[in-house]
């Protein structure tokens, strides 16, 4: 849950604040926006072979 807090941080600060936002700090939220949706797409096909319901569970949370 920390880790979503700081991305969502980090997300607002990049909307809000653009000027303020370093191109490695940019470039580090991107990132993580990346790797969130691979997470999330992983645990649907993970869901979609297996129908094991903690796959659709944690993909929600992705």
């Amino acid at each position: 849950m920390i880790q979503k807090s700081c991305f969502f941080v980090a997300l607002v600060a990049l909307i809000l604040l653009p000027a303020s936002v370093t191109e490695e700090e940019q470039n580090w939220m991107t990132f993580m926006r990346e790797e969130e949706k691979l997470a999330r797409d992983t645990y649907l096909y993970l869901y979609a072979k297996w129908k094991m319901p903690i796959f659709n569970n944690i993909s929600s949370a992705e």
